[in-house]
């Protein structure tokens, strides 16, 4: 019989949200011929737990000591059946110190939860940013660094094409900087491109602001 795999335990106590299972995976990383260290186990977790919406488990890694400033917004979206996170997951990460922007290498919380108008209200509340990530740096044969020339998104770009009219209208009275040709380039390519519902977003578009403004000023 082959010896018990503890990443694998850890991956089966996340689908389950079975502590039981955690709990031998970190048995099994204990023994001399792991190959998988305890603190490795107990990430995989956070990640995967976060991910599945498994709070049991989640829980448990937590008060075992788990890093939260290693997880990343994509870590929590990412798995193998994707599903929309749990705002009871976030609280908990939250409450154990993790910052709603973290974002690693990628992008923050806020621009993967476009579609979910309570989520992003919800980032929103808790101090997610709406500025644009900075774009990536590249190598220029004289080995200085500079900016890429593409246009940056914008996370009203983001939610135009896969969010609601209601998240793009709450994200613009907060500020979130439009940029005309992402704009419509989502538009043309969302998933919802009715005319109705390209109507009603230019509607919103060009509605004034509380501060008299209009999205139209574009950057």
């Amino acid at each position: 019989m082959a010896p018990a795999n503890a990443m694998i335990l850890c991956n089966e106590a996340c689908r389950n949200d079975d502590v039981s299972l955690m709990d031998q995976a970190i048995l099994v990383a204990l023994q001399a011929e792991s190959r998988h260290a305890v603190e490795d186990i107990i990430q995989r977790g956070l990640r995967r737990s976060a991910a599945r919406g498994s709070v049991d488990v989640l829980r448990y890694v937590l008060d075992h000591d788990a890093d939260v400033d290693k997880l990343i917004a994509k870590d929590i979206m990412i798995d193998d059946e994707p599903l929309k996170p749990s705002i009871e997951v976030l609280e908990m990460l939250l409450a154990h110190g993790w910052d709603v922007n973290n974002r690693g290498d990628g992008r923050p919380l806020l621009w993967f939860v476009v579609a979910y108008p309570d989520l992003v209200e919800w980032c929103m509340d808790h101090g997610a940013n709406i500025d644009v990530p900075d774009p990536a740096l590249r190598l220029h044969p004289d080995g200085s660094e500079g900016r890429l020339s593409r246009p940056r998104p914008t996370i009203l770009g983001a939610a135009a094409s896969s969010g609601s009219i209601d998240t793009f209208e709450l994200l613009r009275e907060k500020g979130a900087a439009l940029d005309r040709r992402t704009l419509h380039m989502a538009v043309e390519k969302g998933r919802d491109a009715s005319s109705e519902r390209k109507q009603r977003l230019f509607a919103a578009v060009q509605r004034p602001l509380r501060n008299g403004a209009t999205s139209c000023q574009c950057r």
